[in-house]
């Protein structure tokens, strides 16, 4: 019995793994016909190595795309490559104007980096009143990080 049950096991594994990963084929093409969304699960898979070999080189031109075509976590997620140099040069004032456009767009978590870097002074001069500017934005929109950021700062304050 124990061997009849690897025996299945291993032939629906592939099955099972092909119903989890998208079809990388059909995210491509949707890719290709400017579908950000498909362009930033792609560039996910990418940057994660997941059923491809790891490629942040492509995650960036994927996010980039996405970026372009107005999608705010295309852009945050292009910002955070550029912030921690994955696939590109590392620059704070790169990333900084990604999340500025990423947050312009009413991504929550945008917003909310853009609070860390005017917190920490990274990319741009420090400001404590900005940082919790956009931290209150971030939660304005959603994003529970932004919050607890905007009441950290909030208390610090008093």
């Amino acid at each position: 019995m124990k061997k009849l049950v690897t025996v299945l096991l291993s032939l629906l594994s592939p099955i099972l793994l092909a119903q989890r990963l998208p079809n990388l084929d059909e995210l491509r093409i949707k890719c290709n016909q400017d579908d950000g969304k498909s362009c930033i699960n792609l560039a996910d898979i990418y940057y994660d190595g997941k059923g491809v070999e790891r490629s942040y080189h492509d995650a960036v031109v994927l996010y980039q795309k996405a970026c372009e075509l107005g999608e705010a976590v295309g852009c945050n997620s292009l910002g955070y490559l550029y912030e921690n140099g994955q696939g590109v040069k590392q620059s704070y004032k790169d990333a900084f104007k990604l999340y500025q456009r990423a947050c312009g767009l009413k991504g929550g978590l945008g917003c909310n980096n853009l609070g860390v870097c005017y917190e920490i002074g990274q990319g741009v001069r420090q400001s404590y009143s900005k940082a919790r500017g956009y931290y209150g934005k971030a939660c304005d929109l959603g994003n529970e990080q932004g919050c607890a950021n905007f009441a950290k700062l909030k208390e610090l304050s008093r």
